[in-house]
């Protein structure tokens, strides 16, 4: 299965990696350096609208047209939150 249409996209400066989100309501997570995928994410049921990494590197929240915010362990690789709410805009995290 391909890349339907990206929404978002975020990298980590910490963990040199970079996140892709979109339609097909996957992320996928990528090496900077070699190009590679790494990991693909499942969980939402619709669209990926937005995503970003957590200051430290070692998490991604996405937020979906499916009404749920899920936050995402980089290691290890399952996601940790669930959260439904509703949102449908961008996600933006304080570092405090």
């Amino acid at each position: 299965m391909g890349i339907l249409c990206i929404f978002g996209c975020m990298r980590s400066w910490i963990a040199a990696s970079l996140v892709s989100g979109g339609a097909d309501q996957r992320l996928l997570l990528w090496d900077v350096k070699s190009g590679e995928r790494i990991h693909t994410f499942l969980g939402h049921e619709g669209a990926v609208l937005d995503l970003t990494f957590h200051p430290d590197g070692k998490s991604v929240y996405s937020v979906s047209f499916d009404g749920t915010v899920i936050r995402w362990g980089i290691d290890p690789e399952i996601f940790v939150l669930k959260y439904y709410s509703k949102p449908f805009g961008p996600i933006q995290l304080d570092r405090n």
